[in-house]
């Protein structure tokens, strides 16, 4: 897997690690040139943005897919975008797929420290795979 950073990324390994350990994930993979982005706006311009990973869920009885958009921010990222891409995917992206009915359910959850990244994505991932039509994946916002 292509890590970020000179050396390779820590927190980035470390989420790999969990996935590939994680019996409800089918699949996952570093979102490094696949050309998945979202649009957003942040103090008026509008940008697009690159989620680290995306996670196919195991399919379920009702064969519809599920795609966990997971995001590590660390503290060497500024607050104000960082925090326009997650609203805007978790409260405006993810809302409007699912609403579309036609690929499948999405979920958002932002890893912002190794220590809660086991809990947050177990959570995420249990959120996700219980979710049903077109209401919103909940326990997935910021802790």
């Amino acid at each position: 897997m292509v890590l970020d950073g000179k050396k390779g990324n820590t927190w980035e390994e470390l989420l790999a690690t969990l996935l590939e350990a994680d019996d409800d994930v089918a699949a996952y993979v570093k979102n490094d040139h696949l050309g998945f982005s979202i649009p957003y706006v942040h103090e008026g311009q509008t940008h697009q943005y690159i989620p680290d990973f995306l996670c196919r869920l195991q399919e379920q009885s009702d064969g519809v897919n599920r795609t966990l958009i997971v995001e590590v921010s660390g503290g060497l990222k500024s607050p104000g975008p960082t925090e326009a891409k997650a609203d805007t995917a978790r409260h405006q992206w993810c809302p409007a797929v699912n609403n579309h009915q036609g690929w499948g359910r999405w979920a958002y959850v932002e890893v912002k420290s190794k220590h809660e990244a086991m809990p947050r994505l177990k959570e995420a991932i249990a959120a996700l795979a219980r979710s049903t039509g077109t209401a919103p994946v909940t326990a997935m916002g910021p802790h």
